[in-house]
């Protein structure tokens, strides 16, 4: 009964969040966690999805522990440990954003221009 428990806990939390617009402060935080959560979420889906040569190229990233930490946050939630998640904000996140930057700029360069 764990995960209908859990369908009902997330089905109110969604009520909560809409029935709420003048909410108070402990419900707006918790809908800032659960902000933040998604995009963590999508963060780590779209690393997962990039290709191995840019993984490769970039080894100081730590893509198996996104792999996990993604399969954690969607599979394994109810394992899900909030200070894993504020470690990831805190200290990896922008590590991961500026290899990403740098990839896409490389990649801009790379593309002919109207005069090739």
């Amino acid at each position: 009964m764990r995960f209908a428990t859990d369908s009902v806990d997330a089905i109110d939390t969604v009520r909560t969040y809409l029935e709420q617009p003048e909410s108070d402060e402990e419900t707006q935080k918790k809908i800032l966690i659960d902000a933040v959560d998604r995009q963590l979420t999508i963060v780590a889906e779209a690393a997962g999805q990039l290709s191995s040569e840019l993984r490769a190229r970039r080894p100081e990233i730590d893509w198996a522990a996104i792999r996990g930490f993604r399969q954690r946050l969607v599979h394994r939630y109810w394992e899900y440990d909030r200070d894993i998640a504020n470690s990831v904000v805190n200290v990896h996140l922008e590590p991961l954003r500026v290899a990403m930057i740098v990839e896409m700029e490389s990649v801009e360069q790379e593309k002919p221009t109207a005069e090739n």
